[in-house]
């Protein structure tokens, strides 16, 4: 509802499944219409851009907020993934083993967790540009 309160009722007078998703609401999709209308009425006067609720205009693409921004998130994610999965062959397969069947290289396990917050700070950047 317009008041952010949950209707219960039948199916139709429920968002679609994709703004619930997306937890938008009708509030926050009519500003997004409002918003592209808006700035279609700007461009047609030759004004330049302008932020609405502290964001630039940009145009949903599959229901992505900022498409650019989710990619750039993605491809830091699979590099992050990547440097650890190489990390992880390096000290396990590549290089020698001390006596008592440990690394050789002392601060594994840090470094582990560090690939593992990255990717997951990569992931929820995605996340978040999605939206």
């Amino acid at each position: 509802s317009s008041d952010g309160k949950p209707i219960d009722g039948p199916w139709y007078m429920h968002e679609p499944l994709y703004l619930e998703w997306k937890q938008w609401d009708c509030r926050t999709d009519c500003r997004y219409y409002c918003m592209l209308a808006r700035e279609e009425e700007r461009t047609k006067l030759g004004e330049k851009p302008v932020k609405y609720h502290g964001k630039w205009p940009f145009r949903r693409i599959y229901g992505i907020q900022e498409p650019v921004a989710v990619a750039l998130s993605a491809l830091n994610l699979a590099m992050q993934f990547h440097g650890w999965v190489s990390f992880f062959i390096l000290v396990y397969y590549k290089l020698p083993l001390r006596p008592d069947k440990k690394a050789y290289y002392e601060y594994t396990g840090l470094w582990h967790i560090y690939g593992i917050l990255s990717m997951n700070a990569w992931l929820w950047s995605a996340v978040f540009h999605s939206r």
